[in-house]
């Protein structure tokens, strides 16, 4: 099926701050659902190739990978697979033929026209694969003299449902005296899939939707007000969210018109009462941002499987005219065994009370009173696990909702902390980390994900999104306001640098939270062997660098002051017990592997493949040290034999200017399973890293056999010449590779006893109980015992409240501030609040007694500080305002262990030391 759009550019580019940046044209939001329902069809994240279009697709395409031809690609044919990718974009049609190989859902040419007006693009794309069904649709609005708004409505449907759309709009007058029924008339005239129907007598809202279920013919019904008008792109998200068959119902966000968000999902109380989720604050506010199970949704604009709703008997007319129907319907919902569920990115704006006002006490909106209590005894057991409504509702107050279990029972949380968001195709610190999260979801546990660094593949955003993860960086203001409200039970902080900035914060904020520290792998034993390689490698005798043992102590140090640790390991996990003298410390929790197995037959099979994140030092001097001295040793043919195929991420990072003949830089593909499938071999000739490396993992695992160094296959127990081929000079390794290739014997042994070793233990579920034996040992344990805190004063507590400003010995987070505030009040417990922009916005309140602290500042902002009397009074003790810059005394970033709950307050950078020695109890 071949299809077209065409629209006008508007100008090449827009200014935005001090950048110039493309201007997103009107054809790229067609573009962009086109490829939505590509990615639809072909069950994954959607992967694009920009063959030659340079139309600056990367920003054309939200949520999309878009990879364009490695830059050594010499033309021919693509250096890629077949199946490589879901779309190829491709300007010339003459590639057309190429592109299909290397795509499995869609081509899409785009060309400009031939009379060569820049500001007219032409796209036109071939589907490859049959189109997985899309649910029909039919969307009922129930209207009862909103002419204005129905219309509005309808306007705003037309113009965001995509071409094709399968389904109806069902119109029900509810015996309106206005010109509704002329004007439905009309819009059924020009647009067929309009469909009125008329009340002769009013009937109110359950009965009017009723009345409309009758006449749908769709899979699901989707019960919108006519006071709404949906937003671009509220379809799909919408759509998809029943994928899942668990799903019965699902909501969308709402939003006033001013922008603010007036319902994420609802929340029923026990009293019978209930509560939009999220109203009058920010939509984007990452509290609203992720789907999740609610109790019930509002039927200004919620879905519902029809065969459901048929046999749940539809509304119930008991709350005519109006009012606690949809609260009922979504109870009825949980009853029959299905869930509720929140789409935050199904975005509609509602005129809330156009048809019965705001105020309870008059008009329709008083029958929310009497349906309200007709709903409390119709559901007075069930409501009894529900939680009691709090006074004041507050954001604070949601996060005890947005987890709540069915039973009443308080779910358990866990704080994940990562770098950046794990996009799992790019690294294997990533791949480890998005399996962690899926393995603690399976275990009943609620994910709240902080970054350290924002931004990320959209796609990856929004699938964590609709896995119910809560993403927020770290840096939001709103992070440690929801660290004190949620109370996690659990923090996972992957890598040690991550953890010596968080450790901190978490002691101080929550100090009954957990801690474990994933370390990925130990990065001191990789620094370490990679600052002893370049010594070896310099033409004069020198020393390694001395902030290789800083570094050293800094990762050890902040092992010592986490719960617990994990390793890929157990040779890791050995290492940590004996150099920490803690020996049960960590536990060993590998990584997981599922790649399917390859043919046993090496007839056929042909070429070399080697992966590596670029990104990555150890992976850049394995590459250099291959081409420089492993290839120019391999007889002559050899690779045009065995192509050497080099893959992965960021591979412009590795610095390649002379390529050999019979090596391709092909870069990242989306699947290694096809490469796997047909090379003779895979190497790994890494000579310095640490932890289990899941390149020699994940190939073994799929059968096909390797040649590596020592390093490389670290904590696996491989046997030479059994499992691996193990070479450990640029000799000795080019030798293995010419063995392998040879011999079919040898590669029938290594294929079949490769698989068994490393994957045993590395099963789902086996790397599910060893975390889970992880966190219950951390759970378990007696807490553990504060180190006092050396303090360079004793103060005595004067009439009043003091505050002092000292320089904060800890190092700055990125764009944050070094001042360190503390505030010295009396016997009696005392009120503090930090705030900034003016006072307009507070960034922490709480009680305190005795001297405390806090160390959270951002650098050049003004943060006031203001201690009350903790009583009825509320009397200002003492109050000051503060601007955080950066503190020279901390050089290069430097600081002294990262922990100043525990550390001397006045110890300078180098001075850190004596807290680790302290710690280790020497």
């Amino acid at each position: 099926m071949d299809q077209q759009i065409s629209d006008d550019h508007e100008s090449d580019h827009v200014r935005s701050g001090d950048h110039t940046v493309p201007r997103l044209h009107a054809w790229e939001a067609d573009l962009a659902q086109f490829l939505d329902t590509a990615a639809q069809r072909g069950h994954r994240v959607r992967t694009v190739l920009d063959w030659d279009v340079d139309i600056w697709l990367e920003g054309a395409i939200p949520g999309g990978r878009v990879h364009t031809l490695p830059a050594v690609w010499r033309g021919g044919p693509l250096p890629y697979l077949d199946g490589a990718f879901d779309v190829v974009v491709i300007a010339h049609p003459h590639h057309a033929a190429e592109a299909r190989r290397v795509a499995t859902v869609a081509v899409v040419v785009a060309a400009l026209p031939e009379d060569g007006d820049s500001d007219d693009l032409h796209l036109t794309w071939e589907w490859l694969a049959d189109p997985t069904p899309v649910p029909s649709l039919s969307i009922i609005i129930p209207s009862y003299n909103t002419l204005g708004y129905v219309v509005t409505c309808l306007l705003a449907l037309e113009a965001t449902l995509p071409e094709g759309f399968v389904g109806e709009i069902i119109v029900v007058d509810d015996a309106s005296t206005d010109d509704t029924a002329s004007a439905l008339a009309h819009f059924a005239q020009r647009n067929p899939m309009v469909k009125p129907l008329r009340n002769e007598t009013n009937r109110g809202f359950p009965e009017t939707c009723n009345h409309g279920a009758e006449h749908a013919t769709g899979d699901l019904l989707y019960f919108l007000n006519a006071d709404t008008i949906p937003q671009q792109g509220w379809l799909g998200p919408l759509l998809r969210t029943f994928d899942d068959p668990s799903i019965g119902a699902a909501g969308s966000a709402l939003i006033y018109p001013d922008g603010s968000l007036q319902e994420a999902g609802c929340v029923v109380y026990r009293d019978g009462s209930a509560a939009n989720i999220g109203r009058g604050i920010d939509p984007a506010d990452p509290l609203m941002r992720f789907a999740r199970d609610v109790d019930y949704c509002s039927g200004a604009a919620l879905a519902i499987r029809r065969s459901l709703f048929e046999q749940l008997g539809g509304f119930d007319e008991r709350y005519s005219p109006a009012y606690y129907e949809d609260t009922d319907l979504c109870m009825q919902v949980w009853q029959a065994g299905f869930r509720v569920r929140y789409q935050p990115d199904s975005v509609i704006l509602h005129v809330e009370g156009s048809a019965h006002g705001t105020d309870v006490n008059v008009g329709g909106k008083r029958h929310q009173v009497t349906n309200g209590k007709k709903f409390a005894e119709k559901w007075a057991q069930e409501l009894a696990t529900h939680p009691v409504r709090p006074t004041p509702i507050t954001r604070a107050s949601w996060t005890e909702v947005l987890w709540r279990s069915r039973d009443g029972e308080r779910r358990r949380r866990v704080l994940v902390c990562v770098p950046r968001l794990p996009d799992p195709d790019t690294e294997s610190g990533a791949k480890r980390i998005w399996d962690l999260i899926d393995l603690l979801q399976a275990d009943g546990w609620d994910v709240l994900l902080g970054l350290e660094n924002a931004g990320g593949s959209l796609a990856v955003d929004e699938a964590l999104r609709q896995r119910g993860v809560l993403v927020i960086p770290i840096k939001d203001p709103r992070f440690v306001p929801l660290l004190e409200a949620a109370r996690c039970e659990l923090a996972l902080i992957a890598f040690w640098y991550l953890a010596d900035e968080l450790l901190p914060v978490l002691r101080s904020v929550t100090p009954e939270t957990r801690v474990i520290v994933d370390s990925v792998d130990v990065h001191f034993v990789r620094k370490l062997r990679g600052a002893l390689l370049e010594a070896e490698a310099s033409p004069l005798p020198r020393a390694v660098s001395g902030s290789v043992g800083d570094e050293l102590l800094r990762e050890a140090a902040t092992y010592v002051a986490a719960d617990g640790v994990l390793t890929v390991s157990d040779w890791e996990r050995d290492l940590l017990g004996v150099l920490l003298d803690r020996p049960g410390l960590a536990t060993t929790v590998p990584d997981t592997e599922d790649l399917r197995a390859t043919a046993d037959d090496p007839a056929g099979r042909r070429g070399v493949v080697w992966v590596g994140n670029y990104n990555h030092p150890p992976n850049v001097e394995a590459l250099q040290w291959l081409l420089a001295e492993v290839v120019p040793l391999l007889p002559a043919g050899f690779l045009m034999r065995h192509p050497l195929r080099v893959l992965g991420n960021q591979l412009a990072l590795a610095g390649i200017e002379t390529v050999p003949i019979g090596v391709e830089l092909v870069g990242w593909v989306p699947d290694l399973t096809p490469e796997y499938a047909q090379a003779r071999m895979a190497i790994a000739p890494l000579r310095h890293g640490a932890g289990t490396k899941r390149k020699v993992v994940a190939a073994l695992a799929s059968g096909t056999p390797m040649v590596v160094t020592p390093v490389a296959c670290e904590g696996l127990s491989l046997i030479d010449g059994e499992q691996v081929l193990i070479a450990d000079d640029a000799a000795a390794f080019a030798a293995a590779m010419v063995r392998l290739a040879e011999d079919d014997d040898l590669w029938r042994r290594l294929h079949e006893q490769g698989p068994a070793r490393v994957l045993a233990g590395r099963s789902r579920s086996e790397t599910a109980s060893a975390l889970r034996r992880a966190i219950n040992g951390v759970l378990a344990a007696a807490p553990r015992p504060s180190i006092p805190e050396a303090r360079p004063e004793t103060r005595s507590h004067a009439a009043r409240a003091e505050i002092t400003v000292s320089p904060n010995p800890v190092r700055a987070w990125p764009e944050r501030g070094v001042i360190r505030v503390r505030w010295s009040v009396p016997g009696d417990r005392c009120e503090v609040t930090v705030s900034v922009n003016g006072e307009r916005e507070t960034v922490f309140a709480g009680s305190c007694s005795g001297d405390s602290e806090a160390a959270w500042l951002r650098a050049g902002t003004a943060y006031h500080f203001r201690l009350r009397r903790a009583d009825g009074e509320r009397t200002v003790l003492a109050e000051t305002t503060v601007v955080a810059t950066a503190d020279p005394e901390v050089p290069d970033g430097r600081d002294n262990l990262g922990h100043a709950a525990e550390d001397d307050v006045t110890a300078s950078a180098a001075d850190g030391r004596g807290w680790f020695k302290r710690l280790l109890g020497r």
